[in-house]
């Protein structure tokens, strides 16, 4: 069930967003919030999930330039020494993504360890394939390899081979600033 509320401002640090319609899911006790582009969308923001801070009001980063998908969110590539996946950047996901596709295109990036029962942010559960990724870069910086799911990902909003998750932005500082369209990464 998803109740709808309508709250006129949020304020996040320096972020101010509103009015804004926000959706509560039902699923029990354990669920997570969820801060939208909605509202991470309005300034720039330091993600340091080693010292768990969340940083607003920093000024214009000299980053590199990010694209962005229709519906806001970042896109960017995942880089091995044969191979390059479209990703979308996601601090929502618990496990980084890569879709059955591209992992069954590139078998010898992705080492099978097996498979666990999975819940969406809707509640939804199904079984998903675990394998072992390979280390790679994105935008220059290298990141160790882990766990990933392989599963199915949507068309929507762009054909994306992965969604990088916090098993990799765990792994750095994100600088971004979304309204100039900047990032920077930091290990």
């Amino acid at each position: 069930t998803v109740t709808e509320w309508e709250i006129r401002e949020i304020h996040l640090g320096s972020l101010h967003a509103g009015p804004l319609t926000i959706h509560q899911i039902d699923g029990g006790h354990g669920g997570h919030p969820v801060v939208g582009l909605d509202v991470l969308g309005v300034g720039s923001w330091q993600l340091d999930p080693g010292s768990g801070s969340l940083t607003t009001d920093l000024p214009t980063i000299s980053g590199s330039e990010f694209v962005s998908a229709t519906n806001g969110h970042l896109l960017t590539e995942m880089r091995w020494s044969n191979a390059v996946a479209s990703a979308l950047w996601d601090t929502g996901a618990g496990i980084t993504l890569i879709d059955r596709h591209f992992a069954r295109t590139h078998p010898h990036l992705f080492k099978p360890t097996g498979s666990t029962r999975a819940t969406d942010i809707t509640g939804a559960h199904s079984d998903v394939e675990l394998a072992y990724a390979q280390d790679y870069e994105i935008e220059g910086v290298s990141f160790a390899g882990h766990i990933v799911a392989i599963t199915d990902l949507p068309e929507v909003p762009e054909h994306i081979d992965a969604a990088i998750g916090f098993p990799t932005i765990v792994q750095a500082r994100w600088t971004v600033d979304l309204p100039s369209r900047r990032w920077r990464i930091e290990l």
